[in-house]
């Protein structure tokens, strides 16, 4: 530091002691309040009292050792009357009757039991809190620390969020695997929100007014018990980043203004594209920056919903009818999407739809549909009574990044779909269980083969399998080691 190393000594233990890095200004700090202390004559006492109080200013954090031995937050707060020096400050009396400028505050798996009537937090004036793994059961002493931006009461027994809408600063809330059977209405009060999560909970509704939150980009509700989603879920035109995964729903609400998503999961639900049970779901074709679309295991889905942005329409089931908003702000079909699973559903044919206008897409995952599995109708698909606009079968011909192709176990495909002898990328190809009679032109010529599994239904030449034998071979770098990869048939 410049000041000798009798500062370097002071400082350096007592940063230690608190586990602080100090910023430039902060180290600056640092050294001229030594010199200032020295120049006086401070005794040594006074100076290293004066030169901890200033280091533990700049502590913005306050922690609890992660599997500590208190049983009751009386044990925490009575513990907190001093600072500690084992590098932690601890959460208590001190922090409010001193009003210290804390930040967060740190009380994770330490399995206590608490009691609101043990402590009051409602001196705290810190912007987060973490509390997972105890046991809470509600957040009735953390309601009253209004000033929290974010709060985590993950794992904590919680059967209860009555009182959240107290915290009307918070932009971010943890409190998934908990007990909790419902979101309370007052949550819609907390509109700064912009990160939810609540996977693996028991939760079978949400507010009807959830769609007021539209500050949220990124929400979990995984792994719950929701049968439906509340239609105002369309006006968070924020989201990036939504799991619905893991529950019981049949349809989605309009996603026309979720033009900001980027990962969407709605697989292991119930849902349904089928006019015949007025059940159709919304297009997805107005989030063209999706790049993760996962809708696998839903096994009533027995037809694909539109990737188009199709012109809305009051009066047909879902919503819209079969027409190509070709004047779309965000353009015309799911151009930024990389990965799409579809797998373990009943679906039943892949056909226009907007498909072959994933123009990046690198991974499409369709194995092992229910029934007689999938097929890839020929021709173009007729759009009833308007012109055939983008109306054409499976064709990857312009996928030029195509990776990961699996259409495993789908014994009605008898072909690799139009176009694959075009994507020069292509890495990693299942189609074994499926009745697909020979490979398309140039295949065994693609250099980048490494795992490639075929029916033994499927006639290959005996130089064509040297060549995918020869390109599969190749030793390749995956998770840190040099390995060979696979062709097979059967």
């Amino acid at each position: 530091m410049g000041a000798g190393a009798s500062l370097d000594a002071k400082y350096d233990a007592c940063t230690s002691k608190y586990k602080l890095e100090l910023t430039k200004d902060q180290a600056e700090e640092v050294e001229s309040k030594f010199k200032e202390l020295q120049e006086k004559g401070t005794e040594e006492a006074e100076l290293t009292e004066q030169m901890e109080a200033l280091l533990k200013s700049f502590v913005k954090t306050i922690e609890m050792p992660e599997n500590a031995t208190y049983s009751t937050i009386k044990d925490i707060t009575d513990a907190a009357k001093t600072v500690k020096v084992d590098g932690h400050l601890c959460l208590g009396s001190h922090a409010a009757n001193e009003g210290e400028d804390l930040e967060q505050g740190v009380l994770a798996q330490n399995g206590i039991q608490w009691d609101a009537g043990q402590c009051d937090l409602s001196g705290l004036v810190i912007s987060g809190l973490r509390l997972k793994c105890n046991f809470l059961g509600n957040i009735d002493i953390v309601k009253v620390v209004t000033t929290l931006v974010t709060l985590d009461v993950s794992e904590c027994e919680l059967e209860s969020l009555a009182g959240i809408g107290d915290l009307t600063s918070l932009e971010e809330l943890d409190c998934s695997e908990n007990q909790l059977t419902e979101l309370p209405d007052e949550l819609s009060k907390c509109l700064n929100l912009t990160t939810l999560s609540a996977f693996k909970n028991k939760l079978k509704k949400l507010p009807g007014d959830f769609g007021n939150l539209v500050k949220l980009e990124e929400v979990n509700f995984f792994n719950n018990k929701l049968a439906n989603v509340p239609p105002s879920m369309k006006n968070l035109a924020s989201l990036t980043d939504l799991n619905l995964g893991g529950n019981s729903l049949k349809t989605l609400p309009d996603m026309s203004q979720w033009t900001e998503m980027q990962k969407l999961s709605v697989h292991q639900n119930k849902l349904m594209n089928n006019p015949e049970f007025r059940r159709v779901l919304p297009t997805f074709g107005y989030m063209t920056k999706l790049e993760f679309l996962k809708m696998d295991m839903n096994k009533t889905l027995t037809d694909l919903p539109s990737f188009l942005p199709l012109e809305p329409c009051e009066d047909t089931i879902g919503g819209y009818k079969n027409v190509v908003k070709t004047d779309n702000p965000g353009g015309v079909g799911l151009a930024a999407l990389e990965h799409f699973e579809v797998n373990g559903c009943a679906i039943e044919k892949i056909d226009g739809k907007g498909l072959h206008l994933m123009t990046a897409i690198k991974t499409f995952n369709c194995q092992n549909q229910k029934g007689t599995g999938l097929k890839y109708p020929s021709g173009h698909v007729a759009v009833e009574g308007e012109e055939e606009v983008f109306a054409k079968p499976f064709d990857v011909s312009g996928m030029a990044a195509f990776d990961t192709f699996n259409i495993e176990g789908n014994v009605g495909v008898t072909q690799l779909p139009d176009g694959i002898n075009a994507c020069k990328q292509l890495r990693i190809c299942f189609f074994q269980g499926t009745n697909v009679a020979s490979l398309p032109d140039g295949f065994d010529k693609f250099e980048e083969l490494e795992r490639v599994l075929a029916p033994l239904c499927c006639e290959i030449s005996d130089d064509a399998k040297a060549a995918i034998t020869r390109s599969c071979a190749k030793e390749r770098m995956k998770n840190g080691k040099m390995m060979p990869g696979m062709f097979k048939q059967m």
